[in-house]
């Protein structure tokens, strides 16, 4: 290997080295092509170069090339790194003195010990996707057959979480979501699908967006589930309600939820409802099961590994979370080119099929984060609202976008705990329900 001889080939070996590395995790490992073409060919032509320069240019360019190539690479990872503490510092939260700083599994333990012994941690569908110590073979292995839960543990006390001083604590229904007790039972007007924006997080009952609507419509449930994206809310349209053909759909976006597109199609369950008009697991006949395996892991799922949360810190270094947006450079595309936006749109698609099929009616509901709403710098996802709602009225879908509703106030960041990047809080919630019931009159 007489090509290493010189100081300058170690760096372009180097270099290729690492982007062959990435190339074989992302295809080979994590099998996430979709939605990664352009990295996949900016890795590419960065390995294929590298040879090329080692092979073919003289050694006095080849210094000045390494040279230069390592300056930037420095400078733009000190860069990143120096905004990556301003952040830090940008959302460093002030509590109060009376705010809880119980953990999730001491809340759980003096629930049990308080005389609620059936008391658990929540547990998400979607911690198959960020919780993989938890969840394996895609779903809940039971009797042989692999069942993808759709919702958490059912009639126990949950624990959810704490971001404005208090632990949101709640009763699940009889199939795991967070509603009275019976109303399954009854005929129901509205159903609504969403994630943890209109599961409640982090207010007590009544507090939530949907008990707000309950208010005036009593006959509403809410299927809302911690991180859920659309092919989760596509699933549990179809497992859920086409038993019990509510009126009205409302399907909850939030502005983030493009981003987990990718990895909820890499899962086969969720493709199968996209894919086949006919799909259903026929969940509901299964909650014990579900239940039963849920219960298994409840005592592992009060945080995440250390090593998992490091991992994801790493990868937001090493892609430049925060420098990106800070040179305008978003990892979203046009909607036209986008395998995300390419599924989403069949996903609303076959919700709308589905839902008009009892004839009921389906409303998109887009709500916005904090860093929308007052960020100097726009987050990546936030490129693209207007394709979202552009796509969802081509469509046919009855739209209710909540950004011009938080931007109209002053200060719309008096809707958030703390004033912080958190969910909504009380008040910020009541503003969603109010606004989609003028709509729905």
């Amino acid at each position: 290997m007489k090509f290493l001889s010189k100081p300058s080939n170690y760096f372009f070996f180097l270099v290729a080295i690492i982007c062959l590395a990435l190339l074989i995790y992302i295809v080979a490992i994590k099998q996430t092509i979709l939605g990664n073409y352009f990295l996949i060919s900016f890795l590419l032509l960065s390995c294929l170069t590298s040879l090329i320069i080692i092979k073919t240019f003289k050694s006095e360019i080849k210094n000045i090339i390494a040279l230069t190539a390592l300056s930037g690479i420095s400078a733009v990872y000190i860069a990143e790194l120096y905004l990556t503490f301003e952040s830090l510092d940008a959302t460093k939260i002030e509590f109060l003195a009376t705010h809880d700083h119980r953990t999730m599994r001491e809340v759980v333990d003096e629930l049990r010990n308080g005389g609620q012994s059936t008391a658990v941690p929540i547990i998400y569908p979607s911690y198959l996707i960020t919780r993989p110590d938890l969840f394996s073979n895609n779903g809940a292995s039971i009797n042989g057959d692999v069942i993808l839960p759709l919702a958490g543990i059912s009639a126990r006390t949950t624990a959810l979480c704490n971001e404005s001083g208090y632990w949101a604590i709640y009763d699940s229904d009889e199939f795991g979501f967070r509603n009275p007790k019976g109303i399954w039972g009854k005929s129901i007007e509205i159903a609504v699908v969403g994630d943890s924006f209109s599961h409640g997080n982090c207010v007590n009952d009544g507090n939530e967006w949907v008990s707000v609507i309950r208010k005036k419509y009593p006959m509403t449930i809410n299927l809302g589930m911690g991180g859920n994206g659309p092919l989760y809310e596509l699933a549990t349209i179809k497992e859920y309600l086409t038993s019990v053909k509510p009126k009205i759909v409302i399907w909850e976006y939030y502005e983030a939820n493009e981003t987990r597109i990718k990895a909820e199609y890499a899962i086969p369950t969720l493709r199968r409802y996209l894919d086949e008009e006919d799909y259903k697991q026929n969940i509901m006949l299964k909650q014990a099961d579900v239940d039963s395996f849920l219960e298994q892991i409840v005592n592992q799922a009060a945080a995440p590994p250390k090593e998992q949360v490091l991992h994801s810190k790493m990868a937001s270094f090493l892609f430049l979370k925060h420098l990106r947006p800070r040179l305008g450079i978003h990892s979203a595309v046009k909607a036209h080119s986008n395998p995300n936006m390419l599924i989403l749109r069949k996903a609303l698609a076959e919700g709308r099929r589905v839902v008009e099929s009892w004839g009921g009616v389906l409303y998109f509901v887009y709500l916005p984060s904090a860093l929308g709403l007052t960020s100097a710098v726009l987050p990546d996802w936030y490129a693209t609202r207007g394709e979202v709602i552009s796509l969802a009225k081509s469509e046919g879908l009855q739209v209710i976008d909540l950004y011009p509703v938080f931007k109209g106030y002053q200060d719309p960041l008096q809707f958030f705990p703390y004033r912080a990047p958190l969910h909504y809080n009380e008040e910020g919630y009541k503003v969603v329900g109010d606004t989609i019931i003028k709509h729905l009159q």
